[in-house]
């Protein structure tokens, strides 16, 4: 697993949270 990966995919669910 890629650090990067994750970062992606924490920032769409705080988009998808805050939307």
């Amino acid at each position: 697993m890629q650090s990067s990966t994750i970062v992606v995919l924490v920032a769409a669910l705080a988009c998808a949270n805050a939307g």
